[in-house]
């Protein structure tokens, strides 16, 4: 793995070196396709096939296929939560964005396609806090000093949701300001259950690797031909159904 989300350097050393090993498939999760590009043509043009995963875009010739969800849905999800959820109710909305980049930009996307629809919800505050939890923290306790009449905090990812916690936890607000993730991660799966968290949309993660298993599988050692996106379904968890979802599953 890269030694972080952004480092581009360490994807490109590791797919090198995989190519120059002579390895039978590469499966990798792009954040900059532009970089990564040379390689996995390379690797194509080796005999390497290529499966994308959790990929929000994918356009090059190369790749066999694109294993994941589709990002703007989780956006969306996240958006038709609110609605359901707070009707015409006037809301007032700060959002924890990722890194910049396609990530971020097709959530994004999608949450302000369901959310520009309906004009009493207000995003107040929209800040990067760069996918991680320390960030979600420190970007939550500004964001609250700035507006402190944030009524829902949105997380494009879990990590920073659980840091956003963190911060209104310190300033007494769990509780009174609802939280809506992304990803279901077990502790915001656990922060339901305890009313810390008010939603997280599953993006079916342990169902993608499996994906990744099958679809090498298929390809491969089967040699059959597979359709250029393989995706999950999304749904969307709240206090009301998240006693169905099985952590074991």
């Amino acid at each position: 793995a890269p030694s972080s989300q952004s480092a581009t350097d360490d994807q490109i050393r590791a797919m090198e070196a995989w190519i120059n090993d002579g390895v039978d498939a590469i499966a990798v999760a792009l954040y900059n396709e532009g970089a990564l590009l040379p390689s996995i043509r390379r690797a194509t043009e080796a005999g390497i096939p290529i499966f994308l995963f959790n990929s929000p875009v994918a356009d090059n010739p190369y790749y066999v296929s694109d294993i994941g969800y589709d990002q703007s849905d989780g956006g969306r999800a996240q958006a038709q939560w609110l609605v359901d959820t707070y009707g015409d109710k006037e809301v007032k909305i700060g959002i924890l964005e990722g890194l910049p980049g396609p990530h971020t930009s097709q959530r994004m996307k999608g949450f302000n396609e369901i959310i520009s629809k309906h004009p009493n919800f207000k995003i107040v505050a929209e800040q990067p806090a760069g996918w991680v939890r320390a960030q979600g923290l420190s970007v939550t306790e500004n964001m609250f000093t700035a507006h402190p009449d944030i009524e829902v905090l949105v997380a494009l990812y879990d990590e920073m949701a659980l840091g956003g916690l963190q911060a209104l936890k310190a300033k007494g607000l769990n509780g009174k300001v609802a939280i809506v993730g992304y990803e279901n991660m077990k502790e915001a799966n656990d922060a339901i259950l305890t009313g810390d968290f008010a939603a997280t949309v599953d993006t079916g993660a342990k169902e993608e690797g499996r994906n990744i298993i099958r679809a090498v599988d298929e390809f491969l050692m089967k040699g059959h031909t597979l359709p250029k996106k393989i995706f999950v379904a999304l749904k969307t968890y709240d206090a009301k159904n998240i006693k169905t979802f099985d952590q074991s599953d």
